[in-house]
């Protein structure tokens, strides 16, 4: 049986705490934590998440096959997820670890930042998030936010998507670690033999159509390889099309 569509739980009398809040809900780090893995589960389409220190314990995997992520009717919801989450001092924190192992069980997006985050946040399908409470008020335990206001919720969308594709986050791989799989800066003949390359064109091609030698493109095709951390031409192409383009 899953999770009732439309209602988070622990949200008893949300439509008219919301009403009396105009779309945005202060709340305390207990109740938060409930809310952000309703939005997580309930999502339909997309989610967007920045995790920022101090990183939270995640216990649950709550994988495709957790009843949590199934409809009524048994379908299992699979909203694409991105995340982006503050680096130093990872590999010693176990909360995050676990919670990358989370993230990546169902098959999250994950880019690693090397400059601070602005806050803590999820959003799901632009119409819900959860974010740290800005700026505090002394004496409130209230730390977050719920918001369901679509103009708030559209600027901390403008937020994400400029942070996931800044300079400063790199891409998380299990197998291959932090690496940059967006299109690096190239010099005039490395950025001319890409372009060759990416219409298909044989190696003499690219040689006569650069006016260079085979072995100058042959060395250049192995540095473009190297930057993109594959070992052929076919890996190439399938990368570059999907991060370079």
């Amino acid at each position: 049986m899953g999770v009732a569509r439309g209602s988070l739980l622990g949200f008893n009398d949300t439509t008219s705490e919301l009403q009396r809040s105009s779309g945005v809900l202060p709340l305390a780090p207990a109740r938060a934590a409930k809310v952000f893995d309703d939005i997580d589960l309930m999502a339909e389409r997309e989610v967007s998440i920045f995790i920022t220190k101090p990183f939270a314990r995640l216990t649950a995997i709550h994988g495709s096959s957790d009843p949590a992520r199934h409809d009524a009717d048994g379908t299992v919801r699979t909203p694409s997820r991105r995340l982006i989450y503050e680096s130093g001092g990872v590999l010693d924190d176990r909360d995050l670890i676990s919670g990358l192992r989370n993230a990546l069980a169902v098959k999250t997006e994950i880019r690693v930042s090397i400059t601070s985050l602005p806050f803590k946040l999820i959003i799901a399908d632009g119409s819900r998030a959860l974010m740290t409470r800005l700026p505090p008020e002394e004496g409130d335990p209230r730390t977050f936010q719920y918001v369901v206001d679509r103009t708030l919720i559209r600027a901390l969308t403008l937020v994400f998507e400029q942070a996931w594709t800044s300079r400063q986050t790199l891409a998380y791989d299990p197998n291959r670690g932090i690496y940059d799989d967006r299109m690096p800066v190239l010099g005039q003949r490395e950025l001319r033999v890409y372009r060759e390359l990416m219409t298909g064109a044989t190696l003499e091609s690219i040689a006569h159509n650069v006016a260079v030698s085979k072995s100058t493109v042959q060395r250049t095709l192995r540095f473009l390889y190297a930057l993109a951390g594959v070992e052929d031409r076919a890996q190439f192409v399938a990368f570059a099309t999907k991060h370079w383009n």
